[in-house]
């Protein structure tokens, strides 16, 4: 959960952003056609931020190949700071408590991080998970408490564990014979990994010289081992992800480094939206002239890049109803 300011409008953006996605697919999206995103998909591979992803993908689900995929070179987060070119954003700091000050058009909330600071908001857009969202402590609970909160409540994210693994520079000859850059894995092949992902090759890196850097594969645990294995210890996750990958990449050697992250709200379940495939944001702000609220995210969109660039646009327009409308003097 991290603390961002804007001093042009006294408004709080705290969100998340996870920079673990497999690949982005046009059209993925649930409430519009992709030409109606806030974003131009040309305008993005001419920065070189995205660029076309046509390597072969095994195991995939019907219609794949008639749709066109990108992926980011840099990573997603690349695509996530373009978006956010001009906007004065202070990450690492999490936010413990919103309190609700004030009355009428003075009426501000006061956030508190975990290290002790305190600021003060005309308005707060949360686009954090839903269930990270209810943590919050302060004047928030009570808000989302009542009818307001109820579609947020019935937020499920599913939960994974995601791997890293750095070879060696001798490792290309071996992964560059892959007949893939990225592979889905069926359940009845392994309980534990559901995808693998040639990174390097996935975001254009081919062969590299023996004293160049060597290739990164990344991996994604399945649902149902992932919510079982939640509470493990990240070196025995590693360790079971590693077994998992040798039965399709037998000749492989051991990783030079590896880096385990434990994905706990990795993608929205189909259905427990909050926004149930109809709003792509939530105003709830406080009734009267009090301070102002929104949601946002995929907990309100669902999961994927395009909803989830849905939902700021739609969030972005309210806030702007709001200016328009003298909402509030300050901003």
């Amino acid at each position: 959960m991290t603390l961002g300011k804007s001093h042009a409008v006294h408004v709080l953006l705290l969100l998340l952003v996870l920079h673990r996605a497999q690949y982005i697919s046009v059209g993925a999206g649930d409430q519009s056609p992709a030409d109606e995103l806030p974003f131009s998909y040309k305008n993005l591979a001419a920065q070189g931020l995205l660029v076309p992803f046509t390597d072969a993908v095994q195991n995939t689900r019907p219609g794949h190949d008639e749709q066109s995929h990108y992926v980011a070179p840099k990573g997603l987060s690349s695509v996530v700071k373009s978006l956010l070119d001009g906007v004065n954003v202070t990450y690492g700091r999490h936010v413990a408590s919103m309190e609700q000050c004030g009355e009428g058009e003075s009426a501000v909330w006061r956030v508190a991080d975990t290290e002790g600071g305190t600021e003060e908001f005309d308005g707060v857009i949360l686009t954090i998970p839903a269930p990270q969202l209810l943590q919050i402590k302060g004047t928030l609970p009570a808000l989302l408490a009542g009818e307001a909160g109820e579609p947020l409540r019935g937020v499920r994210y599913s939960s994974r564990w995601a791997m890293g693994l750095y070879y060696p520079p001798e490792a290309w000859s071996i992964l560059d014979d892959l007949p893939w850059a990225a592979r889905y894995v069926k359940k009845e092949e392994d309980d534990a990994l559901v995808f693998i992902s040639f990174e390097s090759r996935k975001r254009g890196a081919g062969k590299r010289e023996e004293q160049g850097p060597g290739p990164v594969l990344m991996l994604h645990s399945s649902v149902p081992w992932g919510i079982q294995h939640m509470e493990s210890d990240p070196r025995e996750v590693g360790e079971a992800l590693q077994a998992s990958l040798a039965k399709f990449i037998p000749a492989l050697m051991p990783a030079a480094e590896t880096k385990v992250l434990k994905w706990r709200y990795s993608q929205v379940r189909p259905g427990s939206e909050a926004g149930q495939g109809k709003v792509a944001a939530l105003d709830l702000s406080p009734p009267g002239k009090g301070p102002l609220l929104w949601i946002a995210g995929d907990s309100v969109s669902g999961s994927n890049f395009e909803n989830c660039c849905r939902s700021a646009t739609e969030a972005a327009r309210m806030v702007e109803e709001r200016l328009a409308g003298g909402g509030k003097s300050s901003l």
